[in-house]
Parts: structure tokens; sequence; C-alpha cells
């Protein structure tokens, strides 16, 4: 018999994984566990068997704080070379930036491709190696990191204490939401709370678990069925599709091997292992959420796949070492398309 690893069994026990969280879903304590904010917890009584939950209508959220870090999220004053969180997160390119690959601070190209910001504060970790356990501690990496954003913390605060451009200065908005004012750990927490507010509730596969039978195609229903199948399920399940647990990408096969790749992506595909540097995290990533994900190529940390009917069958290949064919790709595809949600109303 063959011997599996921790990381292998995570992409084969879906049935193993499906019971649990059935469980889980019944258990109030697991809220606490879950690291989510309370205004994105859900009420576990409208919810359904599936593994799968729907996301809140609603993210219950102070307003002003929200409009603050919308506005900061879209401030070239946070960056020492005048890039903005928006620069590569744009809302009207489903919270992504179209390309394969990032821009770093100097206008060229960085090494990993740029994650939706829908939803995301549904994960329960961040990054694509999830070095970071909160959102706020991921934005205030990027703020830093010398290829992203390349703030200094002194120079940001002192710039946005000279602004007077908008209708209150930051210092007026700031003193009269935070007890403490304009200060680092607030410039972070309303930039958090904004990106806790991009929330796509409302998908047709949402309405569906809610008891609209007909809000999916039977096409998509097959897509389902099968997505449970091939045991895409044992990672992408919960109410982010995605987004809290960790997997080795390629737990049957590497997809790197014999393929020649930068110095510095070389690096990034070790994934996990550059932040616990443990052999054993080498090619972990932290499980991307498929929320929206019809809308988001190209797809993985490289980009290097553009079509979501490809995305699947790399994923069965290297994931969970099944072959799919084109039909059945087509079919979870369509069902991966009924996850596309509604922001404020409006399909991203």
């Amino acid at each position: 018999m063959r011997n599996f690893n921790a990381i292998q069994l995570v992409s084969v026990g879906a049935v193993a994984l499906g019971i649990i969280l059935i469980l889980w879903q019944s258990q109030p304590q697991a809220l606490e566990s879950a690291k989510l904010p309370v205004s994105l917890v859900y009420d576990y009584s409208e919810l359904s068997e599936e593994v799968i939950q729907p996301i809140p209508l609603v993210a219950n959220l102070d307003p002003e704080i929200v409009k603050l870090g919308r506005d900061l999220f879209n401030d070239k004053r946070l960056s020492e070379k005048g890039m903005t969180c928006g620069s590569c997160h744009h809302l009207d390119k489903a919270g992504i930036d179209d390309r394969q690959v990032s821009v770093d601070i100097t206008g060229g190209n960085d090494v990993m491709n740029t994650p939706s910001l829908y939803n995301v504060g549904l994960n329960t970790s961040f990054s694509w190696n999830g070095e970071y356990a909160s959102l706020e501690s991921q934005i205030n990496g990027v703020l830093s990191n010398p290829r992203h954003m390349g703030g200094i913390w002194a120079n940001i605060l002192l710039r946005l204490t000279q602004s007077s451009s908008e209708e209150k200065s930051y210092v007026e908005r700031f003193s009269a939401l935070y007890k403490e004012g304009l200060s680092q750990d607030n410039v972070v927490s309303a930039i958090a709370d904004y990106e806790r507010s991009l929330i796509t509730p409302n998908s047709a596969f949402d309405r569906y678990l809610r008891g609209e039978t007909n809000a999916i195609s039977d096409k998509q229903k097959s897509g389902f069925a099968l997505f449970k199948q091939y045991g895409c399920i044992a990672c992408h399940q919960g109410v982010n599709v995605g987004g809290n647990v960790f997997a080795r990408l390629g737990s049957f096969q590497n997809p790197f091997a014999g393929k020649k790749f930068s110095k510095r992506l070389t690096a990034f595909n070790l994934g996990r292992y550059n932040y616990t540097h443990n052999e054993e995290d080498k090619r972990v990533f932290r499980v991307p959420s498929l929320r929206n994900v019809a809308k988001t190529s190209p797809y993985f940390h490289t980009g290097s796949v553009s079509s979501l009917d490809g995305a699947v069958k790399y994923m069965a290949k290297y994931q969970v070492g099944r072959y799919i064919s084109d039909e059945d790709a087509f079919l979870i595809a369509e069902f991966l398309r009924s996850l596309t949600g509604l922001y404020e109303g409006r399909e991203i």
C-alpha cells in the first residue's frame, strides 16, 4: 500500500473532511478558531449540510471607517513611489490586474500573480505562502515591503498629516474615528476594514445553497457533484471555497520538475518553506479561494494557466493524481462559474 504524507491526505481526504466540516458547522466554539471578524461570521441556522457555505449578505462594518480605508487604499502617499493598493487590485477587474505577475515598485515585473481582494476578509491566512495570520499584518507587510509599496512609516504618516486635499484632513478623520488618531496601526486598521467590506454575496451557487434549487443549471449541478467526487472539496470548502487550509502544490506530481524558472521564481516555488524553513513545507501554499474564479484568470501563483478548464485539468493531474476528461473539466468549470458573486448589487 502506498504511504501518503499529510499534505497528500489533505488533497484526497474529501469524504472525511466533509464529515468533519459538517460537524464543525454545528459547533458554536468553531467561531473562535475560525479567526474571522465577528461581522463576517454566519448565523449557522441558515446553512445547508454542504461543506461550502454562502457568503454573509452584509459585512456590518462602520461605514465611515470603510470610507476612510477606501481613500487610503487609493492614496499614492502610502508609497514612496506613488503606487497605491489599487495599482495591483482593480475592483473593476475582479480585484486583480489581468497580468501574469504583478508590477513591483519600479514598474517592472514581480514574480507572483496578484490574488483578488474580493472576499479576502474571509480567509484565515494571507499571501500565497500564508505568512501573515491577519489581514492587518499582511497590509502592513505589503506597505513596508521594498519591492511592493516600499513605504517607510515615518514618511507615510508625515505625508498623510500634511495632506489637506480631502473635505476633512486625515488628521481630523482619524481623530473622529480612533481614540489614538492618525497612527500606523489605525491606517492599517482602516484599510483592513475596507478590504473586509469587499464581499461578493448572492452568487448563483449561494442562492442554491439557501434553497433556490433552480439558481444553478443542471450542468452546474453536475459539475458540483464532480467537484466533490474528484476530491476538490477537500481543500476548497468553507465560506470562501478555500483560503482556510494549506496544501502542497503537486501532491502526486511535482509541477515544477524539469522546468526552467528564474532563480527568484524558483525560490518562490518553494512556497511556505520560505517562511517556516521546514522541509515538509516545500511547495506548500495557502489554498486560494475559488470565489469569482471565473473572473480572475490567469491562475496559480505563477499566473501560468489562462483558462478555467485548463486550471481544472492542471489540478486534477498534479493535485489529485487523476485523469479528467474534457467533459468533466468543462462541467466543473461550469460549476465554478456559479461562484461569481455581486459587489454592491452588481456582478463583478
